[in-house]
């Protein structure tokens, strides 16, 4: 029976399948963006699922068409930990970002004839003036290359995803899911339940108010009061109305994140 893979494992490939994603100037913050785009941001795909028939992580459902008709055929989560890469991060790369390269876009790539532990570390002026690598999947054609850009820093703001509806952490019972996994996701919850809390001026997705005056043109204020649930708008206080919706989506945003620590302290 194929087994789950741990949560260091799942963020490790993360790292080496999307670097330009997740690979930033530590592994703390490497792996917070993982689990950014793991539990927060929707869209991403990921479903609950096991591979031992116990607990439970976030992979992706496989699916084939039979007789015409796409059907779900198993679950899979993304984790070569054999690749050869994931030892050269381990052993090599934090290392040569604490020497070096803070800062510095760089790129690993390792020639078709070389080893499997041989990846070299290269500054961008030795790849300046020489077509660039594909190494996508099965394409590869003449090296297995990454991209490192740690300028690129980890998620400051969160994703706009604070809805039961729409939250892996309501999806599943917490029981379910494997240990290591659910304390990743408890203290990533944690980490932005402290932001909205402890932050003077955390950011709101609320548009400004010259945008809602455009939105706003063509409704009644009793339509506006009902539908966009803004009970104190009359017809041209707009910057109470922003406010009043900048402090409504706070307060939202804290009962749910609070609620859901809770949930998931188990």
């Amino acid at each position: 029976m194929k087994k789950n893979p741990t949560w260091k494992e799942y963020v490790d490939n993360s790292i080496c399948q999307y670097p330009t994603l997740y690979a930033k100037s530590n592994w703390e913050d490497s792996e917070f963006s993982v689990a950014h785009q793991t539990f927060i941001v929707l869209g991403n795909g990921m479903e609950w699922g096991t591979m031992n028939g116990t607990k439970f992580v976030l992979g992706e459902d496989q699916h084939e068409r039979i007789n015409g008709e796409w059907e779900k055929v198993g679950f899979a989560v993304l984790a070569d930990v054999e690749h050869p890469l994931h030892r050269f991060i381990n052993n090599v790369w934090w290392e040569r970002m604490d020497e070096h390269y803070h800062n510095k876009e760089m790129y690993f790539s390792k020639p078709p004839e070389a080893g499997d532990e041989e990846y070299t570390y290269l500054q961008q002026s030795e790849f300046e003036g020489k077509p660039f690598p594909d190494f996508c999947g099965p394409r590869i054609v003449r090296h297995d290359t990454r991209v490192f850009n740690p300028k690129i820093k980890r998620p400051e703001r969160p994703y706009p995803n604070f809805q039961r509806t729409y939250s892996k952490a309501w999806l599943i019972e917490p029981e379910k899911i494997e240990p290591d996994w659910l304390l990743a996701m408890l203290k990533h919850h944690e980490h932005w339940f402290n932001y909205f809390t402890t932050n003077e001026n955390p950011h709101l997705h609320v548009a400004t108010g010259p945008e809602y005056l455009e939105r706003w043109k063509d409704l009644t204020v009793a339509k506006v009061q009902e539908d966009w649930r803004v009970p104190v708008w009359n017809g041209s206080n707009i910057d109470e109305a922003v406010q009043y919706l900048r402090d409504k989506q706070l307060k939202e945003n804290i009962t749910f994140l609070r609620e859901t620590v809770e949930r998931l302290r188990v």
